[in-house]
């Protein structure tokens, strides 16, 4: 199985975080597919000590692994697991021997690395304005011109009327357009809207630092 990766960001500057907390408001269809995506199917949810933290308490049904140099007990509940390790590297081990779709959760530490050393199938949240933080998600290491935009596919997956999210304040023109800061035009009307903001779900591959 191919490392999943997960993740939320800030067009144009990357940011995904701004002191432990995401940095935009709620956006709710977001949570739904994030939600969705890791119980779909037996999930391990790699991730950073301090995006485990900022998170607050193990997420339900899913399998938390936790990369730390420190030295932690792994808990076990009826609803929730959550194992520690010390490098990447054990954890997708890990979730191979337990039979987990490894999904790559946070920080930019680990997004960084999972990026660099696998080819990861990539779901990503893209945020079309720009928030301040200090926690950044690798763009460097994606090619957005192979990404296919699946915001339609995702509100049927969910069930999610496709006029539920649309701009009702001001209605979009086919013709507008988000010029972004890689150069790439996003048609507005193929993206979603709540709390002012404009996003949309993309999904392709990433390519590791040995193949390029």
């Amino acid at each position: 199985m191919l490392p999943i990766v997960l993740a939320a960001y800030s067009e144009g500057n990357g940011v995904i975080g701004r002191e432990g907390r995401l940095p935009w408001p709620s956006i709710q269809v977001d949570f739904k597919f994030m939600k969705y995506l890791t119980t779909k199917y037996p999930s391990g949810l790699i991730m950073g000590r301090l995006t485990y933290e900022s998170i607050g308490k193990p997420l339900p049904k899913r399998t938390s692994i936790v990369i730390t140099s420190h030295d932690n007990e792994n808990i076990h509940d009826p609803n929730y697991s959550v194992l520690f390790c010390k490098s990447l590297e054990s954890a997708i081990s890990i979730c191979r021997s337990l039979s987990l779709q490894p999904i790559i959760f946070g920080g930019a530490a680990v997004y960084k690395e999972a990026l660099e050393r696998y080819k990861c199938k990539l779901y990503l949240t893209e945020i079309y304005k720009i928030f301040q933080g200090d926690a950044f998600f690798p763009l460097h290491c994606i090619d957005h011109r192979s990404l296919v935009n699946i915001t339609p596919d995702v509100l049927k997956e969910l069930s999610i009327p496709e006029n539920l999210h649309r701009n009702k304040e001001r209605p979009l023109e086919e013709s507008e357009i988000y010029l972004t800061q890689d150069g790439r035009h996003i048609p507005l009307i193929n993206t979603l809207y709540e709390n002012g903001i404009n996003y949309a779900f993309l999904t392709g591959y990433s390519t590791p630092l040995s193949e390029k």
